[in-house]
């Protein structure tokens, strides 16, 4: 049986929802943002990239790196030429903390931190990034069918790299 098919069954004494109803099953706020970071970042090719860019980020969405402003198609150049300088050997996220908006926890507010080994593609040179970020993700309800969460916000303060030995 599917997580669409189950059921949830309550004590006569309790209100209960239609029984007949799907039940919507969504992945967990703080998992959301970890799994569309470590996506954008493993740098697979820039159409991948951009998948991830489209289907998870508002096209208006607003985001400063390290206080610098930057629209959605500067985030989109960004991202790919940094997939024509460097290759992505290793994305880890930690002190993922999220704290949703609503009782669903379809949208909200999370915290992360990642350290990112990269390789600069001209010499091999291998360094590890230090990136913070806080995300504001926004739940769109649409009057037909599913909604959607978007990444509306972004904030990052990215440390200088550091010399990793190889």
């Amino acid at each position: 049986m599917s997580l669409a098919e189950l059921r949830i069954s309550c004590a006569p004494e309790l209100p209960c929802r239609d029984e007949s109803a799907p039940v919507e099953t969504i992945m967990p706020l703080g998992e959301f943002a970890e799994k569309v970071f470590v996506n954008l970042h493993e740098f697979i090719n820039d159409e991948a990239a951009l998948k991830v860019v489209q289907k998870n980020f508002a096209p208006d969405l607003l985001l400063q790196v390290n206080k610098q402003p930057l629209n959605f198609d500067n985030f989109v150049s960004t991202m790919g030429g940094a997939r024509e300088l460097f290759s992505s050997l290793d994305v880890e996220t930690r002190n993922t903390i999220a704290v949703p908006s609503d009782e669903q926890g379809r949208g909200g507010t999370v915290s992360l931190s990642a350290s990112i080994t990269m390789k600069r593609k001209s010499d091999g040179f291998v360094f590890l990034v230090e990136v913070n970020e806080i995300y504001e993700i926004t739940w769109f309800q649409f009057d037909q069918g599913p909604g959607k969460r978007l990444i509306t916000k972004v904030f990052a303060v990215v440390l200088s790299p550091i010399d990793l030995p190889v």
